[in-house]
C-alpha cells in the first residue's frame, strides 16, 4: 500500500556506486544518466567542483561526488557516469563510479541514518536501505548539490563561471 501523497516512484531509487559503497538517490530527482564526457575546467571553484558540461547546449556544473564525500578518489573507467539531478539552482551533474539499477524500499526497509559526533557538516545520508545482506546509503542527491558552498558557484551564468 502506498502512503497518503506518495506515488511508486517516492520508494523507487536510483543506486549507484561510489568507492566501493552502493547508494541510492530517488528517481524522481534523476533527469539524465551520461557516460563521463568531456568537462570544462573552472577556474576559482571548490576542487569538488569538476567543471562544467555542454550538454544538449545547456552549461551543467558537474561535482565530483567522490570529493564532496570526502571518499577516495579512485581512475575513470568505461563505468565512470554523470547522474544529471534536477536541484533548486537547475540541473547538476554528479560523477559516480558507475550506475549500477533501480530499487524499490519500503518505509520498512530504511533505517533512519546513524548520528556520528563531531559531524562538521551536514550529512548528505537522509537513511539507510536494506538489501539481503548489504546497505545501500541514500542521499538526496538534489539537496545535497545545491547546498550553500555550491549553489553561489551554480547560481553563476556561463560567462561569469567561465571567467569573461
Amino acid at each position: 500500500m502506498i502512503e497518503s501523497g506518495k506515488t511508486e516512484l517516492d520508494h523507487r531509487y536510483l543506486t549507484f556506486i561510489l568507492a566501493d559503497q552502493l547508494y541510492g538517490t530517488p528517481v524522481t530527482q534523476v533527469t539524465e544518466i551520461h557516460q563521463l564526457i568531456d568537462i570544462t575546467r573552472v577556474p576559482k571553484v571548490p576542487d569538488f567542483i569538476r567543471g562544467v558540461i555542454n550538454l544538449r547546449g545547456k552549461v551543467i556544473p558537474v561535482v565530483d561526488l567522490r570529493s564532496k564525500f570526502g571518499t577516495t578518489v579512485t581512475p575513470t573507467t568505461k563505468q565512470t557516469s554523470i547522474i544529471v539531478v534536477e536541484s533548486e539552482s537547475g540541473q547538476i551533474g554528479a560523477i559516480v563510479d558507475s550506475v549500477q539499477s533501480v530499487l524499490e524500499f519500503s518505509s520498512a526497509e530504511i533505517e533512519s541514518p546513524p548520528v556520528f559526533e563531531n559531524s562538521q557538516d551536514q550529512q548528505p545520508c537522509f537513511g539507510v536501505g536494506k538489501i539481503e545482506d548489504a546497505i545501500v546509503i541514500l542521499v538526496n542527491l538534489s539537496q545535497t548539490l545545491s547546498g550553500a558552498n555550491l549553489s553561489a558557484k551554480v547560481n553563476m551564468t556561463p560567462a561569469e563561471l567561465l571567467g569573461h
